[in-house]
């Protein structure tokens, strides 16, 4: 199964509130129909993703799954999953008019929002994301929350929107730390704002630093990275 995606945490559309969560399905285009199957994708989202439906789409510039399409809806409650009946008419305009275009389907996922460990506020979104996918090791993830925790105050201080989710029975357990990048990835240039290890020394310290290196080496299994760009044009208006 291919590393979960994202996104999730990159909705505006709802705040974070208790259960949010997320679903996401990822789909592969064929090579030779990547147009066709944008503007399948986009007619379908028009027709049925709207009010509490609702769809944003993203794609993956980089990464295990550059080149795909994530279509991510939420948050929403759990008892809201529950209660959602899109119809057979949905599945089956989907089923006929978008899939036949799609290589390969990756599977569908549910992210929950950790708004204790997020620095990013209801609302606060950006057409570029970074994300790092965190794929622990059994029983340290505790602990690598309470890393979270530490670094959230760090991003506050410096204005850093950052938004960290928890999957939930979705493949490999992992929390996916996602940076919204406000300004676009010129955020992501040395000279935009100081190294995170600086900027964590300078709150805490060295010795608390290298505790927390200690904590990710015993802690992660292994991780893994994309940059998602937020398709609006695709995207329920």
């Amino acid at each position: 199964m291919k590393k979960l995606l994202i996104s999730l945490f990159l909705l505006p559309l709802l705040g974070y509130g208790q259960e949010s969560v997320i679903s996401i399905d990822r789909f592969l285009p064929k090579a030779d129909k990547v147009m066709d199957f944008e503007k399948a994708l986009a007619a379908h989202v028009q027709k049925y993703h709207t009010g509490q439906y609702k769809a944003l789409i993203y794609f993956a510039e980089t990464g295990p799954d550059a080149g795909t399409y994530s279509m991510v809806m939420g948050p929403k409650t759990w008892a809201d999953w529950d209660s959602l009946n899109m119809g057979n008419e949905h599945i089956a305009d989907f089923t006929q008019t978008v899939l036949p275009l799609a290589e390969k389907y990756l599977g569908s996922y549910y992210m929950v929002m950790q708004p204790d460990l997020s620095s990013a506020k209801p609302g606060e979104f950006a057409d570029k994301v970074s994300i790092t996918h965190v794929y622990f090791k059994p029983g340290w993830d505790d602990a690598y929350a309470e890393l979270l925790k530490k670094a959230k105050k760090v991003w506050e201080k410096d204005g850093e929107m950052v938004a960290v989710s928890r999957s939930n029975f979705s493949g490999q357990p992992q929390f996916q730390v996602a940076y919204r990048h406000k300004q676009g990835l010129k955020e992501k240039a040395p000279d935009f704002r100081k190294p995170f290890k600086e900027r964590f020394i300078a709150m805490y310290s060295e010795n608390e630093y290298n505790d927390a290196i200690k904590v990710i080496r015993d802690a992660v299994e292994h991780t893994s990275g994309e940059i998602l760009t937020l398709r609006k044009d695709l995207s329920s208006q």
